[in-house]
């Protein structure tokens, strides 16, 4: 089964998720309106005047530039639920029964009843409230921090992390040892936008393997690190596991992650209505690779 023929399910969740972003009622909700405002957003047209009306109808006008991002990103993971199409916009929850099983294993091997986990990121969003959830959903006294390129812009300073840190995933404001799982989705793609990428005199390693080394560095003995990226992204799989190996990384896998095609049960695993994410509602994403590594 492949993304394309999955069947998404379930319209009325999310007319009713879509309606919520700003206070509307799913009768409000157009599915006509969801398509073309979501074919706005994904080609960056949302700054044309004539596209306001839009805008302000489903996400209101008022608020930081945060909230609109927030908002953004959880429009368009329910429009390609409601509109059945193939899924480009990802979360962690996306991907949580594949991060659920490797956090659950971990804690368990480790004896920890205080998993302290890292969450590394470009911007603010939906998935760091889904980090935050599955880490204290696996361990009660579980702690969570998110390292994160941008600044919040405006007045919402919310977190939802523990704490919340600003700064460069190549060179991290933590400690040794610090962590008992490090996460990233679809960071390393981005990696050489973020980062200027180094000197090719100064510095003969990509700011993959700085990212990797930094990553083992911050993590404790037996700790894991865990990265979901397309296979576009991990075009040479071989030289990524010796990369891995030569840092010291051990029991390093590849597998296909599991994709939750109807967002209702991410939300109901996070809220503690469902213990885990039937398996009839994920599939298997062969176009991406879930990699795991341990200290």
């Amino acid at each position: 089964m492949n993304p394309q023929s999955a069947s998404f399910g379930n319209t009325s969740y999310y007319l009713g998720e879509i309606a919520k972003l700003n206070h509307l009622r799913p009768g409000e909700i157009s599915t006509s309106e969801v398509s073309k405002l979501y074919n706005l957003l994904s080609t960056q047209s949302s700054n044309d005047p004539n596209n306001l009306y839009l805008i302000q109808k489903y996400f209101g006008l008022g608020g930081s530039f945060t909230a609109f991002k927030q908002k953004k990103q959880q429009f368009l993971l329910l429009a390609e639920g409601l509109l059945n199409l193939e899924p480009k916009t990802f979360t962690y929850g996306s991907f949580l029964p594949s991060f659920q099983k490797i956090l659950n294993e971990v804690t368990k091997v480790l004896n920890v009843d205080r998993h302290v986990a890292l969450l590394v990121t470009h911007n603010p969003g939906t998935s760091q409230r889904e980090f935050v959830k599955t880490v204290t959903n696996v361990s009660a006294q579980g702690y969570t921090v998110v390292l994160q390129r941008e600044n919040p812009i405006g007045n919402d300073q919310q977190k939802f992390a523990h704490e919340l840190h600003v700064g460069n995933a190549l060179d991290m404001p933590f400690t040794d040892a610090s962590f008992h799982s490090v996460h990233s989705i679809l960071f390393i793609e981005k990696i050489d936008t973020l980062f200027a990428p180094p000197h090719k005199i100064m510095m003969e390693k990509s700011n993959r393997v700085l990212y990797f080394e930094e990553a083992f560095r911050v993590l404790k003995k037996g700790g894991v690190l865990l990265v979901i990226e397309s296979d576009s992204t991990l075009n040479s799989p071989s030289l990524i596991h010796k990369e891995l190996e030569d840092i010291g990384f051990q029991s390093i896998q590849f597998e296909k992650p599991e994709y939750v095609i109807n967002r209702r049960f991410v939300d109901e695993v996070l809220k503690g209505i469902l213990p885990e994410i039937p398996a009839s509602q994920t599939i298997h994403r062969k176009d991406m690779a879930f990699i795991t590594a341990v200290k």
